[in-house]
């Protein structure tokens, strides 16, 4: 085979691999969906694209917003926020997970055991509510598969959606923002609003949780 054939040859399996197996599914159903700064709720979308190296054959596809043009993979959108709280050095103040171990990922990451459960309540830009637990340092208390993104810089995924138990203080951060956590201004016991970037978000405290909405 010549040279200009082997190039040929690689191109054309790269273009395999990029190449989604078939068009997105909206996969939102009746999940709980962070709201979308330009407006509305997320949505979630799926996808599978040809992959050469996994035993599947396959690997699957994800992004949550308005759109799957427009949308972003969550994966993404958590690592991102919480590359911005490393960056603040924000993780550094928590304790190493026991028995966690290091993963490495283009840097060794050690996760750390946070007293906080992390919710992405909007996306574009990211809001992430941050709900005191000491549970959460042992990952103790109920988890939602459904609704919940893996991270390995915490010894606990992050959840995501616009209900959020009321059993701790709330602290918030927006990396796009450039806003460190802190706490949620309430104006009363039962309500509370988050600004960002032009974009107003509301916590009304209903019984034992918040429902964050966005006006307008």
């Amino acid at each position: 085979m010549t040279a200009r054939a082997v190039c040929l040859a690689v191109v054309a399996a790269l273009l395999l691999v990029a190449t989604p197996a078939r068009s997105w599914d909206d996969r939102t159903g009746d999940l709980d969906m962070p709201w979308v700064g330009g407006g509305g709720r997320a949505r979630l979308f799926t996808d599978r694209a040809t992959c050469l190296m996994c035993t599947t054959g396959y690997t699957a596809l994800r992004r949550w917003g308005s759109s799957p043009r427009s949308g972003e993979d969550p994966y993404d959108t958590v690592g991102s926020a919480l590359r911005f709280l490393q960056k603040k050095r924000v993780l550094d103040s928590w304790p190493e997970a026991i028995a966690e171990g290091t993963v490495i990922d283009d840097e060794t990451i050690t996760p750390r055991a946070a007293p906080y459960r992390f919710t992405v309540v909007m996306i574009q830009p990211t809001v992430v509510v941050m709900r005191f637990d000491l549970g959460a340092l042992i990952k103790e208390g109920e988890t939602r598969d459904d609704q919940e993104i893996g991270t390995p810089r915490l010894n606990q995924p992050v959840d995501f959606g616009t209900h959020i138990p009321a059993t701790g203080t709330l602290l918030w951060f927006s990396p796009e923002g450039g806003q460190v956590p802190v706490t949620v201004p309430l104006s009363t016991p039962d309500h509370g609003e988050i600004v960002v970037k032009g974009v107003r978000l509301v916590l009304d405290r209903r019984g034992d949780e918040w429902i964050v909405a966005r006006p307008g």
